[in-house]
């Protein structure tokens, strides 16, 4: 999936999870599948913001879109960057959650 450009990389989940732009809809695979790729954090201030991770040999690709500007991002990362700041991240919060209750 990561041999097509960013904008049809986006256009094509965000279509797949929220309609709206016209690219091929046929995969067999279920919309649920789709929302493996949504990283956006819902937190208020991302409300405008859409996000993607994508994952291919060697690297991953984090695709954003403020509705604001329309502008389809990216940001390539290393393969197992994003699942490695994620990992450090919740565990940190589970250790400040152990260390208070």
């Amino acid at each position: 999936m990561v041999s097509k450009s960013p904008q049809e990389l986006f256009d094509a989940i965000d279509s797949k999870l929220y309609g709206g732009v016209d690219v091929d809809n046929n995969s067999d695979e279920s919309v649920e599948s789709f929302y493996r790729f949504d990283i956006r954090i819902p937190v208020d201030v991302f409300d405008g913001c859409k996000m993607y991770l994508f994952e291919s040999s060697g690297f991953e690709l984090i695709l954003y879109k403020k509705s604001l500007d329309g502008l389809v991002n990216e940001k390539r990362l290393s393969a197992g960057y994003f699942d490695a700041v994620i990992r450090s991240f919740y565990e940190e919060v589970l250790e400040i959650y152990k260390n208070n209750k």
